[in-house]
């Protein structure tokens, strides 16, 4: 599953999976035998969903992940995107996002409360400046969100500085299809951000491939 923040170091050895034989159970199964695992199926699902703008059906996908592992936070970020996308943004308010909870300001962004949005992120900024943050996780999560926040939001130059920095720390530093959604359209659509854009995935994108083939993606 491509985790938007996970390094392969830190991946759990566990993932969720289907059982393949139709009986409905919910099982675990070793990192190792991945190949043989369904759950990425959930994963591939919202990926299609996604690039199809099939919006309700992404956020169906990534509601499953997070029922059957709650922990899996990724899953609530992407079912908010979804749900914002689809016009259902009011859903994703009062979500539990974990490190993810800049996600909540697109989601108050979205249902007509923009100061409350920037409010929260102006906190999260704050606490940043002040160098306050628990891992290389939790600044990876928060500059993807801050970079989708003001993607959203039309802020293209924040966004791109925060995409830079999102790369930086990880070569998965932000879910590729989550990028191709019309949640950065406004980076597309302005002549030096989609310069910029186009700059920052060609360089980052073998690096992902790589990545993806060392954990068995």
């Amino acid at each position: 599953m491509a985790l938007l923040y996970q390094q392969p170091a830190e991946l759990s050895s566990l993932v969720l999976a289907r059982d393949d034989e139709g009986t409905g159970r919910v099982a675990r199964c070793p990192l190792s035998r991945r190949p043989f695992c369904g759950f990425d199926r959930w994963q591939l699902r919202w990926d299609n969903a996604l690039a199809a703008g099939r919006f309700d059906m992404a956020a169906r996908a990534a509601h499953q992940v997070t029922e059957l592992e709650p922990e899996l936070i990724e899953a609530r970020a992407v079912e908010a995107f979804a749900l914002i996308l689809g016009g259902r943004a009011g859903e994703c308010v009062n979500m539990a996002f974990g490190a993810h909870e800049v996600v909540r300001a697109l989601c108050r962004h979205a249902v007509g409360r923009p100061e409350d949005g920037r409010a929260l992120v102006d906190s999260v900024l704050q606490a940043v400046g002040r160098g306050e943050r628990d891992t290389v996780h939790t600044e990876v999560v928060q500059a993807s969100d801050l970079a989708t926040y003001f993607a959203y939001v039309g802020d293209v130059p924040s966004a791109v500085e925060w995409l830079d920095r999102a790369f930086a720390l990880s070569p998965m530093g932000i879910e590729e299809r989550v990028l191709g959604t019309p949640l950065f359209d406004s980076v597309r659509a302005d002549p030096e951000g989609r310069a910029r854009l186009e700059g920052i995935t060609a360089a980052i994108w073998p690096r992902v491939e790589r990545a993806r083939r060392a954990i068995g993606r």
